[in-house]
């Protein structure tokens, strides 16, 4: 993925996680949702799993000045800036 034309790598599950919020713009997804549309090669995910997906995609992205995810306190997540 690249973020401002730098390369940002994100393993298979980050990249799921990721992708299923930026397909829903403006939407807030569950972490029950995100598990669902997560999983990728077998790899088991939980809700608490997404947090940690949810904290280093972020961290990742933060070298770059940016911060693709909004939590929605209690609820789950949507896509920043949308």
């Amino acid at each position: 993925m690249r973020c401002g034309g730098a390369r940002v790598d994100l393993t298979p599950s980050e990249l799921g996680v990721l992708a299923a919020l930026l397909e829903r713009p403006g939407v807030v997804l569950s972490r029950a949702q995100l598990v669902d549309r997560g999983r990728s090669g077998g790899t088991v995910i939980t809700e608490r799993t997404i947090d940690t997906h949810v904290r280093r995609i972020r961290r990742k992205f933060s070298d770059h000045g940016t911060d693709p995810i909004t939590t929605v306190h209690g609820v789950g997540y949507k896509a920043s800036g949308a």
